[in-house]
């Protein structure tokens, strides 16, 4: 579980390089640009169309244009809408969940969506699902009539709702998937073979083909109950290179580009083209590892607090990705509840080395520095972890890099035996339990076990599972306020250590209007239209 949490985010760009001509020469009929269909660049990550299983940024983008949820996001990313549900009630310290489903909505045969469809499209995400420890606190569904859906919650979470705003929540047809071999059993379940040829959800598209290492292609669901796409089809091309995403707009031969770095961005000089930079929520992280026997006992808080004193901050993200990103100070992401309003790092050299030497280490420390050589959110992380080295050095932190194989490096993380690792990350839905499940410093927590915490005590942080319980049952005041404590404990141990939250750069061709995407990966392509 953890590891599918830590490398989803990365996996898009692991793939062999598709160049541009190769790319245009795969688009087929979708090339030249027409009226009616919109063509999309994108480093594609998806290995399967079935909405319970797949779990990957492109399927969080485009799933969600198949298969409508109970709630969704506006265009600002933040402010929680109803859809398939027109209403839900919370009660019970946000342990008990009413959802009143739309009398309108119809599935793309014209059937009803109705509760019989949400109960077994969530006990099939749980069940079967590669997110489905997401689900793990469902007690209980019931479907007292065909509109209303009653979910019980082993324990509150004020989340809830948004998790069902994530395309793994995705409402399935119940009739046609059981028809075609579908179960809520991972053992008897035989319909993703059909779901990857097929779809069958409420939303404003459907699948028309599917092939992961070339295209997905979707079709307007001519029977949609919202407002239907201004357009007949769009196809989303599989294009590794940023380079080449830039230069298919360059040429006109896609409409948008999804997955672009600063050079690919800033190489684009046709005045048609509009790039755009907005914040996201991927994030990457340093994991110091006071436990990690290799340490050899150096990390202790002083040098850790000087470690992080010794960064420079913003000059990673003026250097790494042209000014285009955030100084991130917790676990949590900049626009998550405990993540903004707290003090941001300022590098002093100076207290570095006063720390160091209060610490017992006046000829400074050396350290080594495991990582991956590879791209995250549009970061080389060769070249970050070469400007970190820059600047430590400067207060006597001497760190060697050591790239290895991701083989390796999972299991160096398993064992907890990488004095210093990074990795990247980004969110599973807009909430704030997988990062604290996943980062918090308790026993059993990814980054715990990636930090050999068992062996330097000092550095857990036992009260956060009590915090986050806590949290999850208030009100939003109390929850803002527990998440915050859990960042400023975490923050003060100096463990996990975000080195930049990079912006996520798109860029459109002047012909589509209306499009957004969200920092969480769902992405309006039904909202677009075409100059």
């Amino acid at each position: 579980m953890k590891t599918a949490q830590t490398f989803r985010a990365l996996d898009a760009l692991r793939a062999p390089f598709l160049g541009a001509a190769s790319a245009v020469a795969l688009m087929g009929a979708a090339a030249p640009l027409s009226a009616e269909t919109v063509v999309v660049a994108n480093a594609m990550d998806i290995e399967s169309t079935d909405p319970s299983r797949e779990w990957s940024i492109t399927s969080l983008m485009v799933l969600s244009t198949m298969y409508d949820t109970l709630t969704t996001y506006d265009t600002d990313g933040t402010t929680l809408m109803p859809l398939l549900a027109e209403s839900w009630e919370v009660a019970d310290s946000n342990t008990r969940f009413t959802f009143q489903l739309r009398e309108d909505a119809v599935f793309s045969d014209g059937s009803p969506v109705e509760a019989k469809d949400v109960v077994f499209s969530l006990n099939r995400a749980r069940n079967i699902g590669a997110a489905g420890f997401l689900y793990e606190g469902i007690a209980e569904m019931n479907a007292p009539d065909a509109k209303t859906i009653e979910i019980v919650l082993s324990e509150g979470n004020i989340e809830f709702p948004a998790l069902l705003a994530s395309s793994i929540s995705g409402i399935l047809n119940s009739d046609v998937v059981i028809e075609n071999g579908g179960t809520t059993d991972a053992s008897t379940d035989q319909a993703e073979g059909w779901l990857v040829n097929n779809s069958a959800g409420s939303g404003p598209f459907e699948l028309e083909s599917f092939d992961p290492n070339n295209a997905l292609i979707l079709a307007r669901n001519e029977n949609y109950w919202g407002d239907a796409p201004e357009f007949d089809r769009m196809v989303m091309q599989n294009v590794q290179s940023p380079t080449a995403q830039a230069l298919m707009l360059e040429t006109g031969d896609a409409d948008i580009a999804l997955s672009l770095d600063a050079a690919s961005a800033d190489s684009i000089s046709n005045p048609d083209v509009v790039v755009t930079k907005s914040q996201g929520a991927d994030t990457i992280y340093m994991v110091l590892a006071p436990g990690a026997p290799d340490a050899g006992g150096q990390l202790k808080p002083e040098v850790r607090e000087a470690l992080v004193s010794a960064i420079d901050f913003q000059a990673i993200i003026d250097d790494l990705a042209d000014g285009a990103g955030r100084i991130q100070p917790s676990l949590i992401p900049l626009d998550y509840p405990g993540g903004s309003g707290l003090e941001t790092p300022v590098r002093d050299v100076e207290k570095a080395r006063s720390l160091l030497a209060d610490a017992g280490f006046d000829g400074g420390v050396d350290l080594t520095a495991t990582f991956i050589e590879e791209v995250a959110f549009g970061i080389n992380q060769n070249l970050l972890l070469q400007k970190v080295q820059q600047n430590l050095a400067e207060a006597d932190i001497r760190l060697t890099l050591n790239p290895v194989s991701e083989p390796i490096m999972e299991e160096m993380r398993a064992e907890g035996t990488a004095p210093i690792s990074i990795f990247g990350w980004g969110p599973d839905y807009a909430g704030v339990v997988p990062y604290v499940t996943a980062m918090g410093l308790y026993e059993g927590t990814w980054v715990a076990e990636t930090a050999a915490l068992t062996q330097a005590e000092e550095a857990f942080v036992p009260e956060t599972p009590e915090l986050l319980t806590a949290a999850l049952a208030a009100d939003e005041a109390e929850f803002l306020n527990l998440m915050t404590q859990i960042s400023e404990l975490t923050i003060d141990k100096n463990i996990i250590v975000p080195l930049i939250n990079p912006d996520v750069i798109r860029a459109t061709s002047s012909r589509v209007e209306g499009f957004s995407c969200q920092y969480i990966y769902n992405c309006r392509f039904s909202s677009i239209s075409l100059n």
